[in-house]
């Protein structure tokens, strides 16, 4: 009988806010990708979210102690209650209530969610510890208001939140529609107060921006996007976990149901791979705003019109003690050199290294294969700063330039490394920059 349900949807000043055939996937999407990214969330600040589904999600995490909930329409709150209580329905979860509103871990208030962060960490003296996790499911920043503009435009609220939010703590925001890729670069477009939020994340000092997208699943007209800042950039390398981690984390944490059902509809480690990339669509409009990033000029870097070399155009010699590669040719300015070898590197992700090490440290493991790594392999930037790359082909020796020098590869810009959001450079998984030379 629940496929033959009427769809009930809310509407707030005739924009649609949610809806029963896309609840699960929206709230699920909005809520767990930030939780798991942050290691041990106890405390959790929801702004908005009066039909209670998005303090639904955070319950469900046992490391969760306490949610403080900042509705400003409590008729929202007790309308949902009575005519759409799955929404806040907590009473299949274990150790919760019948209603979320009434588990003991929540606290709600009623009053506007701006001045109530700005009274407590916005003037210098903070009243309230710190949140691990700020979930923002408030206004979509396409709305035309002005007050909607003073929400992401960097006024008193948001310069309040780095005090409102731990050194190892996110922030979770939905953003609207997510752009298309015949979309115009955003800061002329509806999506500019998108933008204005990224730029003030970045000058308040948060290190680094992801945004992912839920795709139709929450059945709004269009995919819907999201975003997860954080203040630490260590704290991101979850972000990009294993589906078979993410699993392990799910099965640690999450709270069990009373009749064995899974808690969770649509959010497992495959949903979270898929969130761990931009979409091209962010790409393609990111590369409008910023033309002559070198990310955007160069894109992925397997241009066909290229050329590529074979391996042995290079090879290894000594010089003064050191070995380093050198041209047996001259090789063209932007070419490729053994592109296919250059693809077979090792990828240690940093819960990898750690292991590696203590296997070492016991001689269970082969004790020269951590050295290689630490010794050929350069660091990967989109995830943990731990994370390593190591060659395994004639391409391990040629960041082995005299005088310490890089003879090939592409350097990046410190406008684009400055970056706190980049979704050209967080697409390109893996940087082979060690198949293209520097000069000529």
């Amino acid at each position: 009988p629940e496929f033959f349900r009427p769809d009930r949807i809310v509407f707030l000043d005739g924009v649609m806010q949610s809806r029963r055939v896309g609840d699960a996937a929206y709230h699920e999407a909005l809520v767990h990708p930030g939780m798991f990214v942050t290691e041990n969330p106890k405390r959790v600040a929801i702004i908005g979210g009066g039909e209670g589904a998005t303090l639904r999600e955070v319950l469900k995490h046992k490391t969760v102690e306490k949610v403080i909930m900042i509705e400003i329409d409590e008729i929202m709150v007790s309308t949902s209650r009575l005519f759409l209580p799955e929404w806040s329905d907590c009473s299949a979860i274990e150790g919760s209530a019948d209603s979320c509103f009434d588990d003991p871990r929540v606290e709600v208030y009623y009053e506007d969610a701006f001045a109530w962060f700005i009274d407590r960490y916005g003037k210098g003296e903070n009243t309230l510890e710190p949140f691990d996790v700020v979930i923002m499911d408030a206004l979509d920043p396409q709305i035309q208001k002005a007050f909607v503009d003073a929400l992401y435009d960097g006024g008193p609220f948001m310069q309040s939140l780095p005090a409102a939010i731990a050194d190892e703590g996110v922030l979770i925001a939905q953003v609207g529609e997510v752009p298309r890729l015949d979309s115009p670069p955003e800061h002329i477009s509806l999506n500019k107060n998108r933008v204005n939020f990224i730029r003030t994340l970045s000058e308040l000092g948060f290190e680094v921006v992801r945004d992912y997208q839920e795709n139709l699943h929450a059945n709004f007209e269009a995919p819907w996007q999201f975003i997860v800042a954080s203040k630490s950039f260590e704290t991101m390398g979850r972000w990009v976990s294993d589906p078979s981690m993410v699993e392990y984390n799910i099965r640690k944490r999450i709270l069990p149901t009373r009749d064995g059902s899974s808690p969770l509809l649509f959010f497992d480690g495959g949903t979270m791979s898929s969130f761990a990339f931009p979409s091209k669509a962010s790409e393609t409009v990111f590369c409008r705003r910023h033309p002559t990033l070198q990310n955007c000029e160069i894109g992925h870097g397997f241009s066909p019109m290229k050329a590529n070399l074979p391996v042995s155009t290079v090879e290894v010699r000594n010089v003064d003690g050191r070995r380093g590669v050198f041209a047996s040719q001259d090789i063209p300015w932007m070419s490729y050199v053994g592109l296919e070898e250059a693809l077979n590197g090792v990828y240690v992700k940093t819960s990898a290294s750690i292991l590696l090490e203590k296997m070492a440290n016991n001689s269970v493991s082969p004790k020269k294969v951590l050295p290689f790594i630490e010794t050929i392999g350069y660091k990967q930037r989109r995830s943990d700063v731990s994370d390593m790359i190591a060659q395994t082909s004639i391409h391990a020796f040629i960041n082995e330039g005299c005088k310490d020098s890089s003879n090939m590869g592409l350097n990046e810009a410190h406008e684009e490394e400055d970056l706190i959001y980049n979704p050209v450079r967080d697409r390109q998984i893996h940087v082979f920059h060690t198949a293209s030379p520097n000069t000529d």
